[in-house]
């Protein structure tokens, strides 16, 4: 991170921070005295998300601008911030594009040829010596051949690894916004049941109340005043009241009775909506994708291994016949071993084509990492969409 002085950032500490949509992750040098604000500043150089549309986060703590890195007990080793880019959280936001994936080249080696390599032992008279030459080239076609296969798998290995890294960040992003959510969730279902419990005692008042309205007329107009109240227009004791109004006044409260029965039921129904589209989102896990993508990747490991002693044995096979070519081209043949039995000792040698017939299967392996690691990005996406639909309608700002 930059020593800018208008930022007041100082080079004494480290702050570990991830990106919640792409799982990569920035080191920077910072120190308590930090403003979150400079953070954010730099993040946006470093991301490309908009400072406007970053959201920090420590633990399930929203880090404000204002602060001091201070405030959040940071920068420490045992702390990690996640960034969360606001716009990705819109429901009207577009997808993230495809990851790219850079892999290096490695060209086939070219095929053997006495033409293109010639040796001295290509015009020996013996049989045996004219064929060291054409083993040489073979076995070094077959090295050269699996050092290349070799090299693109190991380079195609640490693109999964980086892969699968990001990946684990992305899980533990979900898991500060899975937090998150079910923090405000859990306040919501606390005054939810609160007022459905107020709400069904003030109905059932309220419903005998209209239940019992035409009783209650009933028994006004069957109670007769005492003879001194009585009046030509005052018989009874419903005469002290306008019956009219009254029944104005029940019907309009009965209509407003039944429009807020039917408000609730509808929130009723919104709130059965929330509780099954929480606990769905709950359900839905990466971690059984990380499990899968990490045992995968611990057992190919061992193909790995075993194509490293294949190479070593093409090695050796190689640095045998290019001593008894040079050995014989020097008239210094080992005197254990003639240059027939050499040759004949070789042929078995040959054999590591089935060299070839292994790396392709392993590549293929490779190949099913690689789009197990694809196939899991989108996933996460579609959890990590679900997770910021619901915080953007439960207590995270995004706007």
């Amino acid at each position: 991170m930059s020593s800018n002085a208008s930022e007041g950032v100082v080079l004494k500490g480290n702050l570990m921070v991830h990106v919640a949509e792409n799982g990569r992750s920035y080191e920077l040098d910072c120190d308590e005295y930090t403003c979150v604000e400079a953070v954010q500043k730099y993040l946006q150089s470093v991301s490309r998300i908009p400072f406007h549309d970053q959201l920090l986060m420590c633990l399930n703590t929203k880090m404000e601008l204002q602060c001091q890195l201070s405030v959040y007990k940071l920068p420490s080793n045992d702390q990690e911030v996640f960034l969360f880019n606001k716009a990705r959280m819109r429901t009207d936001s577009p997808p993230p594009a495809p990851e790219q994936f850079e892999i290096i080249d490695i060209p086939d080696p070219p095929l053997p040829s006495s033409s293109l390599n010639p040796h001295p032992l290509d015009d020996a008279t013996d049989p045996a010596l004219k064929a060291l030459p054409s083993y040489e080239r073979q076995f070094r076609y077959h090295f050269q051949s699996g050092n290349s296969i070799y090299r693109l798998a190991l380079a195609k290995i640490e693109i999964c690894k980086r892969l699968f890294l990001e990946q684990k960040v992305q899980e533990r992003a979900l898991e500060i916004a899975r937090g998150s959510l079910d923090h405000y969730y859990m306040m919501i279902l606390k005054n939810y049941t609160e007022f459905v419990k107020c709400y069904s005692q003030q109905h059932r008042s309220h419903n005998n109340l209209l239940l019992s309205f035409r009783r209650d007329i009933e028994k006004l107009r069957s109670i007769k005043l005492i003879p001194a109240l009585l009046t030509a227009d005052r018989q009874r004791l419903l005469d002290f009241v306008k019956v009219e109004n009254l029944w104005k006044m029940v019907e309009d409260y009965s209509s407003s009775h039944r429009h807020l029965e039917n408000k609730v039921s509808e929130f009723k129904a919104e709130f059965g909506e929330l509780k099954r589209n929480f606990k769905l989102l709950f359900s839905s896990r990466a971690s059984f994708l990380i499990n899968e993508l990490d045992f995968a990747m611990k057992d190919n490991q061992r193909y790995i291994q075993e194509q490293e002693s294949i190479m070593l044995a093409l090695s050796k096979d190689f640095d045998t016949v290019k001593k008894l070519m040079d050995d014989c081209v020097t008239s210094h043949p080992s005197s254990s071993l003639r240059p027939f039995d050499a040759v004949s000792a070789l042929g078995p040698m040959d054999k590591k084509n089935e060299m070839n017939a292994f790396v392709y299967d392993y590549l293929q392996r490779i190949a099913y990492i690689q789009f197990s690691i694809k196939q899991g990005m989108p996933c996460r996406s579609g959890e990590k969409k679900g997770n910021n639909e619901a915080l953007h309608g439960h207590g995270w700002t995004i706007s």
